[in-house]
């Protein structure tokens, strides 16, 4: 890279074309105007971010070289920020003094040809101004202590450190929203203690929680989405789109708990707790499809009833935990059972009958794993024709959801969508 440093477009450099590693052409910075700074590396030898890359943003926010961490060819830095293909994600750090103190700061990672990273000036001290270095590797195993390591470029190394006066130039586009909400989960205690039982249980189970922070590091959201667990007075749990809100009442619970306990024979007391709070968390993710449905415009066409039960169990499949979806299958079978034939309102109703809704979850299920789901087809004798399509059905609808949530998504290529956090698998990863 050349020394001349400048606002935006900040310099070019010759590289190390066909070194394996990250090779800049351009490095572009620049802020909104309104607290958020926006970093751009273009690379384009390195169309999307794989396992073994490492990137490292330095940031000097005093500008004073003798302060923060004192390394041989990066001086004075004091915020961090590392991004690196083995999850997909950007981190940053704050130099305490001896050692690197990993924030919570969120900031927001894209790759496509190049990186660009978007974060709060407030989150590195708001500083007036900066110099900064950015370097990349190849080859990076963060599990080994023996590191093949390809150098990369590095921009504004040593000496030649880049410079940027915060309001001076406009930040480069994003090729993406910005993440600016979260699912916020609050559970509402109950002056009723059979009431506060069942809320304490939900929480204590952490399945709700699990969920959210699943879909807070998979969908960037332009707002807030509360989700309440609390007393309403009837076994329900809906979302409301005026409150940008999902409630979800512990009565419903205690009504699946004591239907399941009816209408079906267990081998373990247990069992019928278990497939209860299974089924709340497919209730919960068919919720949160109609939230996302409404927050992120995705269009549907057909019933949203009928696309936020897909959401729902496509998101458990993705997770690869298929056995809520299927709790969530039993939930409509035994409503079926109990409620006797449809009645004329049933028919206008938009959710879909019970036991269609019970039949579509599991054929989506058996596509996805006959071997799993090897009983389905005996339980469905006359059901021939549709489960000999369920594995070209289960293919359609996670395909569908795949091309709907991939603009949203926490990850800038198409066709891979977010790296999960907690070890969770990505979507197309499931047996098929």
């Amino acid at each position: 890279m050349d020394g001349a440093a400048a606002a935006g477009l900040v310099g070019r450099t010759c590289g190390r074309p066909g070194a394996g590693a990250p090779d800049f052409t351009a490095v572009m910075v620049g802020d909104d105007g309104a607290g958020t700074l926006v970093i751009r590396v273009e690379t384009p030898n390195f169309e999307e971010l794989s396992r073994g890359v490492l990137v490292n943003i330095g940031l000097d926010t005093d500008q004073n070289p003798a302060t923060g961490r004192q390394d041989r060819n990066r001086k004075g830095i004091e915020y961090l920020i590392v991004a690196e293909g083995r999850d997909g994600e950007a981190s940053l750090a704050r130099w305490d003094g001896a050692a690197w103190d990993w924030l919570d700061s969120p900031v927001q990672f894209r790759w496509s040809f190049g990186f660009t990273v978007a974060l709060d000036l407030a989150d590195i001290g708001s500083p007036r101004g900066f110099n900064f270095w950015v370097g990349a590797w190849a080859n990076y195993d963060w599990d080994s202590d023996n590191n093949d390591r390809l150098p990369g470029d590095q921009a504004g190394r040593g000496a030649a450190t880049w410079t940027y006066q915060v309001g001076t130039a406009a930040a480069p586009p994003l090729s993406f929203p910005l993440d600016t909400g979260d699912f916020i989960i609050e559970y509402v205690q109950s002056d009723n203690p059979h009431t506060r039982g069942l809320i304490d249980w939900v929480k204590e189970s952490g399945r709700l929680d699990r969920l959210v922070r699943v879909l807070n590091s998979t969908y960037v959201l332009p707002e807030d989405i509360h989700v309440y667990v609390q007393e309403i007075g009837e076994p329900n749990a809906f979302y409301s789109p005026g409150y940008r809100a999902i409630v979800m009442a512990p009565e419903l619970l205690d009504m699946i708990l004591g239907l399941f306990n009816r209408e079906y024979r267990w081998d373990n007391p247990d069992d019928a707790s278990n497939h209860a709070l299974q089924a709340v968390e497919w209730i919960f993710l068919h919720e949160a499809g109609h939230a996302l449905i409404d927050v992120l415009d995705i269009p549907i066409t057909g019933l949203e009833e009928d696309a936020a039960d897909q959401f729902a169990t496509m998101t458990m499949l993705r997770l690869d935990r298929p056995w809520p979806a299927y709790s969530g299958a039993i939930l409509f079978r035994a409503l079926a059972q109990n409620r006797g034939g449809p009645g004329a309102t049933d028919y206008w109703d938009e959710h879909a009958l019970h036991e269609q809704r019970d039949t579509n979850i599991l054929c989506w299920l058996y596509g996805y794993d006959p071997f799993e789901f090897v009983f389905i087809p005996t339980r469905f004798p006359d059901a021939t024709d549709r489960i000999e399509r369920c594995g070209a059905e289960y293919q359609q609808v996670k395909s569908s959801w795949q091309t709907l949530l991939a603009p949203h998504a926490k990850w800038d290529h198409p066709r891979r969508l977010v790296p999960w956090r907690e070890g969770l698998t990505r979507w197309g990863s499931q047996a098929t």
